[in-house]
């Protein structure tokens, strides 16, 4: 995505994939982690936005256009 106001100007890139697993979080990179379904998200964006950096609302609407 390009640099916009939404995302405090800068340029947002997201990635998906597709894996059989299992997967696990790097303890080196990420000092803590979970994952969550689609509908998780949408419930947690939509009770405490300010848990999200400020360009997510934009990022996983645009997700959500592209993989439902």
């Amino acid at each position: 995505m390009d640099a916009c106001e939404e995302t405090g100007q800068e340029h947002v890139w997201v990635y998906r994939c597709n894996s059989d697993g299992p997967l696990s979080l790097s303890v080196e990179e990420v000092e803590t982690g979970d994952w969550f379904t689609p509908e998780q998200i949408d419930i947690w964006l939509a009770t405490s936005p300010k848990d999200f950096a400020p360009a997510f609302p934009k990022i996983w609407a645009i997700y959500k256009e592209k993989f439902g």
